[in-house]
């Protein structure tokens, strides 16, 4: 899934997934990344008001709005991880979003928008949330190797 799918799949069932990883998403169009930029950040935008249901008109607004309001549940905030290559067409959009995350939570590799470096991010994106996780806990040894991983 796309990390603008996995962050509207969140705003529509918060904390319901374990976390988010997102290599070099599409985080928007440019007239609100710009928007979003002009206001110093997330959480000095203002959204403005939007409806409950989300559409093809404002999906984009409705994912920047849910950042927005890690900033009063940092918790959430926390379950997300985003990697993007130095070189990369998105890497200004996602220091954008990269604001609202915990710093080790944010990786910038050499490279552009490549599988070759979402793979790289990825050995190292788990090897941090295995580091930050602790043991695995009694249940999760029966997953190992099954591809299904606990909550």
């Amino acid at each position: 899934m796309g990390g603008m799918g996995a962050l509207l799949y969140e705003r529509e069932h918060p904390g319901e997934l374990t976390g988010l990883v997102l290599f070099a998403p599409f985080l928007g169009g440019k007239e609100l990344l710009d928007e979003i930029r002009a206001a110093g950040g997330p959480r000095k935008w203002d959204p403005g008001p939007l409806p409950a249901e989300t559409n093809g008109d404002n999906y984009q607004r409705q994912a920047w709005k849910m950042v927005k309001g890690w900033t009063g549940r940092p918790e959430l905030a926390r379950r997300v991880w985003l990697a993007c290559g130095t070189s990369d067409h998105l890497i200004e959009d996602a220091r954008l979003l990269a604001q609202e995350l915990a710093g080790s939570h944010y990786l910038e590799l050499p490279g552009g928008h490549t599988w070759g470096l979402w793979i790289r991010s990825a050995k190292e994106v788990f090897s941090r949330i295995r580091l930050e996780s602790g043991p695995p806990s009694s249940g999760a040894a029966e997953f190992r190797g099954s591809g299904v991983s606990p909550r």
